[in-house]
């Protein structure tokens, strides 16, 4: 692609493929497995074993980017305290985790989502490598919604996404990224195509699962992007056509499922829901410290079953608390729950960085930038969204928090890096943000007041 003065493109669907290294490749091959779901539902893919291959072959090469210096913890907020979360998961779930199966699921997850961490921050360097991680994880849910869509809004079999409110929350906080792409992307028809169908099928799946969850967190979503995206007009209108569409085509028993909603905490769910986030309360109020431990909320309810609600005639039912914060307080305590709000903050802060160097006079007037802006919005409104959802179910191992995290920190580190390159050309940034450099400078990062040290990814 030739790029010219003033001439802002972003890469087509085929163009540097050249670009996928080796840690892009193990990326899109966990998305794809897991978010995606082809190991479940290509019934070739699993004896293949390519979820152990892939975790085992992440894990050494992120230990490799660790050792070469690659990935470093000097001066990256982000990767300080994402890196606290899962060591301290994974230690803690050693140390006290009741239920053997339920250490060695957690230690597996947790190392697969820091593996994960770890391979993004230091291989998407470019525009292009960021656009081509963000398509795969897009294709990955409209995959798994697709199949949903056709078996009626649940995926049977689905090692992750066989419930319907987690199939819900991992469809619908998906819906800000693809449709940011389908209004603000230029280059592409093909692309353009496949983002509104993601839009598409992410709606529909929701709609289908009959998840009250997953409708009030694509309505948190619609509404965000409102408010947040560029052309308010254009967003109300495109909401407006999509809540037509729904009111028209759902099906009944989406209606009926909504009606509920009218009798509040009377409503059986709703009224089981509170009683299990009151178990979690009791077990954080007498264990507020470190709490239960992980994955033992379920065998602890027995000692806050004051009811008897969970009794059956085999003996206990153990159940999760039906909410990600009231059962991490359970069972991470106070320290786990600091640990993980920093995080998150950290996460708000790299929205933050990116908003304020977009609004800079350089960028802020430049329709060029319309993209990056977008992204940085789509990106907050998905981890909001995520947290409206998971509210009301117990998804704190589920990869649905966790792929995304590393996505905002590329994202500051890429404008930090080559933003002052696209300005001083007067261009955009192109296929992979590096052709926008003066001769000889490549290789080098230009000189930046948007810094990444304190603060920074």
């Amino acid at each position: 692609m030739t790029n010219k003065k003033n001439e802002f493109s972003y890469p087509g669907p085929f163009e540097n493929l050249g670009e996928v290294n080796f840690g892009i490749f193990l990326i899109s091959v966990y998305l794809l497995a897991e978010v995606g779901s082809l190991q479940d539902i290509l019934g070739f893919v699993k004896p293949m074993k390519i979820t152990f291959m892939y975790a085992a072959g992440s894990a050494l090469y992120a230990a490799y980017l660790v050792v070469s210096g690659r990935f470093t913890l000097a001066g990256a907020d982000t990767n300080k305290k994402f890196m606290v979360v899962t060591v301290f998961s994974v230690l803690y779930a050693v140390a006290a985790t009741e239920n053997p199966d339920a250490v060695e699921m957690y230690y597996k997850v947790y190392i697969q989502y820091a593996s994960f961490y770890i391979i993004m921050v230091s291989c998407v360097r470019t525009l292009f490598q960021f656009i081509f991680v963000v398509d795969v994880w897009l294709l990955s849910v409209t995959h798994t919604s697709f199949h949903a869509i056709a078996q009626g809004g649940l995926l049977y079999g689905s090692h992750w996404w066989s419930d319907e409110n987690q199939l819900a929350l991992v469809t619908a906080y998906a819906v800000p990224c693809a449709l940011m792409m389908f209004m603000n992307y230029k280059n592409s028809l093909i692309r353009k195509s496949f983002y509104l169908t993601s839009v598409i099928f992410y709606t529909a799946a929701v709609v289908l699962s009959v998840s009250r969850g997953g409708a009030l967190t694509l309505f948190f979503a619609g509404v965000s992007c409102l408010m947040l995206f560029k052309n308010k007009v254009r967003n109300f209108l495109m909401l407006a056509l999509a809540v037509v569409c729904v009111l028209n085509f759902a099906p009944e028993e989406f209606f009926d499922e909504m009606e509920t909603l009218e009798q509040g905490t009377q409503e059986h769910t709703a009224d089981t829901r509170i009683y299990f986030w009151g178990m979690a309360l009791k077990m954080y109020y007498d264990n507020p410290v470190f709490g239960v431990g992980p994955g033992n909320y379920a065998y602890n309810q027995i000692h806050y079953d004051t009811r008897r609600r969970l009794y059956k005639s085999h003996g206990y039912h153990k159940m999760v608390a039906h909410s990600t914060p009231m059962q991490w307080l359970a069972e991470y305590g106070t320290v786990g729950t600091l640990m993980l709000l920093v995080l998150i903050k950290s996460l708000m802060g790299n929205w933050r960085a990116v908003r304020l160097r977009l609004n800079a006079p350089e960028f802020s007037a430049d329709k060029r930038f319309d993209l990056l802006k977008g992204l940085n919005h789509a990106f907050l409104i998905s981890l909001l969204s995520f947290w409206v959802g998971a509210s009301f179910i117990s998804v704190d191992i589920y990869p649905i928090f966790w792929v995304i995290v590393p996505f905002s920190v590329v994202l500051r580190r890429i404008l930090t890096e080559h933003g002052d390159s696209w300005v001083s050309r007067g261009g955009g940034p192109g296929p992979g943000g590096e052709n926008f450099r003066r001769p000889g400078e490549a290789g080098k990062t230009p000189p930046s007041t948007f810094s990444a040290g304190r603060g920074g990814p």
